[in-house]
């Protein structure tokens, strides 16, 4: 065989080896990982075999006087199989911080309840529009129309249902709280015993019981207070319910200065409840 073979036979073995090299270094720094002293350290480790197989193969043909016949055909895959190195070991992950562990899963835990939750108002929402309207709203509507608030720039005013709504109600008008009028619808029945004793009802005991829940309890308020009220302030009072006509309360005392409540029997779940009637706000 020629030099010239030879010298062909050689550039194809170390070419092949240069892309082998090439290929085992590029494989040992991804292993490595994104540590650049890691990468520089396990290339130089794949550099120095290659290195060393390249001298092996530099003397082979340097000494050799007469390649062997077969050497064309087989010479490229045993050096490369002579080449192979191991594949570099990949960097162990690093273990999981528990308590980084737990706290990714109460978020979870949280947004999944959260999603719940959500899921759950829109379901409610989606009931309550497909619902119709409540006895709440039929009737305040009813007293709204039925009274014509609109036309007479009238509006109902919230009251907080807590057994005080009437003396509230009627406190607004006063600039009073609900314990000052307590005082003068219970002071009132007080001094007029004889005309209010013929409406108590053995459910509601003795006439000084009586008097002594309408001073100082969270008992609801009603007609019985209302003309305790309208007598010991002179005062007429109006109240608003679903029908057309308003009942009114110490008729004698006139228009002027009138007190306006609205009187409802579903506005809440507990039962009856009052409200302030009051002229619109800005109007």
């Amino acid at each position: 065989m020629s030099a010239l073979s030879d010298a062909n036979d050689k550039q194809k073995v170390l070419k092949a080896l240069e892309n082998e090299r090439r290929a085992k270094v590029k494989k040992a720094k991804g292993a490595a990982g994104s540590n650049k002293k890691k990468q520089k350290e396990a290339a130089a480790a794949v550099e120095a075999v290659f290195d060393k197989k390249k001298a092996e193969i530099e003397a082979n043909y340097a000494s050799a006087s007469a390649p062997p016949s077969d050497k064309d055909s087989s010479a490229l895959a045993s050096v490369m199989s002579s080449t192979a190195i191991a594949d570099p070991e990949p960097e162990p992950k690093p273990e999981a911080d528990p308590a980084a562990a737990k706290r990714e899963k109460a978020r979870l835990k949280k947004m999944k309840k959260k999603q719940k939750e959500q899921q759950e108002q829109a379901q409610i929402e989606s009931d309550m529009a497909n619902a119709g309207p409540s006895n709440r709203e039929v009737e305040s509507d009813a007293i709204i129309s039925e009274n014509k608030f609109r036309e007479n720039n009238l509006e109902i005013m919230d009251v907080e249902a807590d057994g005080h709504c009437l003396y509230r109600a009627i406190g607004h008008y006063l600039s009073k709280s609900h314990e000052e009028v307590r005082v003068l619808a219970a002071g009132f029945l007080e001094s007029n015993s004889d005309s209010f004793t013929p409406f108590l009802s053995e459910e509601d005991g003795t006439f000084e019981e009586y008097v002594a829940k309408v001073r100082k309890s969270a008992e609801w308020g009603g007609e019985l207070e209302l003309r305790a009220l309208s007598n010991g302030l002179k005062r007429r009072i109006k109240i608003y319910n679903s029908s057309k006509t308003p009942i009114m309360i110490g008729e004698s005392f006139g228009e002027e200065d009138e007190l306006k409540v609205s009187y409802h029997r579903y506005y809440y779940d507990l039962g009856e409840h009052y409200n302030v009637v009051r002229n619109k706000v800005g109007v």
